[in-house]
């Protein structure tokens, strides 16, 4: 098992992840929470609501003898700044000024699009990475 060894542990849970996902495929899937069980960051799950289990809708499912294809999916998506409001005794009441002006920022997901004969079936979010982190704005506001 000398190459398990030379694979760094990303390759690892990489290849470990794709032989599930074949068995998953091959022996008719799972159902949908046990799908994305792992796909939610830790901000997700902290703020994911809860339903009842009798009330979640099940993923589709493939025809007998659809093609199958997983594809790895890339989708760059801005993150907005926040803005953060101070009272200025100095400026008159009504007027503002941005001393700090905000910028936006992106972030890099990557999903696992799961397709039978080329219709969508599930996207699961696989990881995040923030390329360029939002910078805040800040703004005076006038109060005298």
């Amino acid at each position: 098992m000398q190459w398990w060894n030379d694979m760094t542990t990303k390759s690892r849970v990489l290849r470990s992840a794709g032989v599930l996902a074949a068995c998953i495929v091959i022996g008719g899937g799972v159902s949908a929470t046990a799908e994305t069980m792992g796909a939610q960051t830790s901000a997700e799950a902290e703020t994911a609501p809860t339903a009842p289990e009798a009330t979640s809708t099940a993923a589709p499912t493939a025809p007998p003898g659809a093609v199958i294809t997983t594809t790895r999916v890339d989708v760059t998506e801005p993150v907005a700044f926040t803005t953060t409001t101070y009272t200025d005794p100095e400026l008159d009441s009504g007027t503002s000024v941005v001393t700090h002006e905000g910028h936006m920022g992106s972030v890099v997901r990557s999903y696992d699009v799961v397709t039978a004969d080329g219709v969508e079936l599930r996207r699961v979010l696989r990881s995040e990475l923030t390329v360029v982190a939002p910078v805040a704005q800040e703004v005076r506001v006038g109060g005298r």
